[in-house]
């Protein structure tokens, strides 16, 4: 009889392990399973799709430095936007308009009045002066040269009182000038006291030399040789000026090393004295990559990183070196544009033919909770996560069960999602084996 208890609770024990085995067996299988992630707090960092241009942040105007009145023919032109030259360099090459035919007419004029003034001390071959006429004479052109420096200061004072509304007439120029006045009128007196005070003593030497005056046949003679040799002399500085312009135009070169931003005129195409050949930057001025951030929430500021992808050398990254506001309130942001990224693409000039795709990363100003995109569900403003809550079961021991809890969306990318509530003591659910719904029970993964 004992035995046969025994054994019939050998049995049952038997049984009932069986039981326990298969129903933990089935409960595995039937229950789903799930991954736990943890959210934290950080700055919610993104990177946006942009595209940026190339642009100068500063340039100056490289102009013809011809006479306004010189035209030049461009007939060549070695360099294109987005270069770097180097000071010196060969930028344009230029012909001077007409520059044969104003030559020759120079030269002509200037052998006609050589001519001329070989005949006139040909026929007053006899004419002599002595010391005493020699100094009259010379003080004579010294008084009149004082006379027409005299009259240019006149007039630009007269000018000026005129133009800052001072009544003056020139037989009643007022001796100082008056009160209120420029910086520039004042000048012009300085200037015109000065003339006045090299007139008076000229014309005082001269005076003192009255009675050694020339005799009217010999002063006429004097005069028209004074004459010949003054055109003699402007003919020969013309065909100086005009020699040197042209060999200008020859080689126009840059005036130090910069980045060629824009060549304004064409090859064929004349220019006039002044006109603007090209604009490139100041010698410590370098390209940037010029990203619209009007639209941008988050904070872009100095060192803000930005990527630039390339078909052969992977993301390149750089960083915002400034930040600046557009004449129409837009906002803007100019990133260095670093040799390496000018390399991925050939060329500052491959850059400029069309924008360039880049990638912005951001971040938050304040710090909120962060949790990863793979664990937020729902759309639009239902957006929620799944969490595990531990809780007794009917048996004993514990389980655990899904527990809806809705979110406030502040930013997303698409790997991380920032919300207003705080999840970091939650276990949240992400990758589970099957569609789960509030109240089911969940077991993690094994291993």
């Amino acid at each position: 009889m004992k035995k046969r208890a025994a054994k019939g609770l050998l049995i049952l024990a038997i049984v009932v392990a069986l039981c326990m085995f298969f129903s933990g067996t089935i409960r595995t299988i039937t229950t789903p399973k799930v991954k736990f992630i943890s959210a934290k707090q950080g700055k919610f960092e993104s990177t946006t799709d942009m595209t940026a241009k190339v642009t100068f942040p500063e340039t100056e105007e490289i102009k013809s430095d011809t006479p306004e009145d010189v035209t030049i023919s461009i007939k060549g032109i070695f360099v294109k936007p987005g270069q770097k030259v180097k000071a010196g360099e060969k930028l344009f090459s230029a012909t001077v308009v007409d520059y044969e035919k104003t030559r020759a007419s120079l030269q002509s004029d200037y052998a006609a009045a050589e001519t001329a003034l070989r005949t006139l001390n040909r026929k007053n071959g006899s004419v002599h002066l002595n010391r005493n006429e020699q100094a009259w004479a010379d003080a004579y052109y010294a008084l009149d040269e004082a006379s027409q420096v005299r009259r240019d200061c006149r007039i630009d004072v007269l000018t000026l009182l005129a133009l800052e509304g001072f009544d003056a007439a020139a037989e009643e120029l007022p001796e100082k000038a008056p009160k209120g006045a420029s910086k520039q009128l004042k000048e012009a007196y300085d200037a015109l006291e000065e003339a006045e005070s090299v007139y008076a003593e000229r014309e005082k030497a001269f005076n003192a030399l009255a009675r050694y005056a020339i005799e009217e046949n010999t002063w006429t003679y004097l005069q028209q040789v004074r004459e010949y040799e003054q055109k003699m002399a402007k003919c020969e500085n013309e065909m100086t000026a005009l020699n040197t312009m042209s060999r200008y135009a020859a080689s126009i070169n840059a005036p130090h090393t910069g980045y060629i931003a824009e060549v304004t005129v064409e090859k064929g195409q004349t220019a006039s004295g002044g006109a603007v050949l090209l604009k490139m930057t100041p010698e410590d001025i370098k390209p940037v990559l010029r990203i619209d951030v009007t639209d941008v929430r988050e904070s872009v500021s100095k060192g803000t990183v930005v990527k630039v992808p390339s078909n052969y050398w992977g993301k390149l990254e750089t960083t915002v070196q400034s930040v600046g506001t557009t004449s129409s309130a837009g906002k803007y942001a100019d990133a260095k544009l670093t040799n390496d990224i000018v390399d991925a693409f050939g060329s500052v000039n491959n850059m400029m033919q069309n924008d360039v795709t880049v990638q912005l990363v951001t971040k938050a100003k304040e710090a909120t909770c962060l949790v990863s995109a793979s664990a937020v569900r729902g759309s639009g403003d239902d957006r929620y996560v799944y969490c595990a809550e531990q809780e007794s079961s009917t048996f004993g021991g514990t389980q655990l069960r899904v527990r809806k809890m809705g979110i406030t969306v502040l930013n997303e990318s698409p790997t991380v999602i920032s919300v207003a509530e705080d999840l970091t003591r939650l276990q949240i659910i992400y990758m589970e084996d099957r569609a789960l719904s509030e109240g089911d029970a969940v077991m993690p993964y094994e291993g």
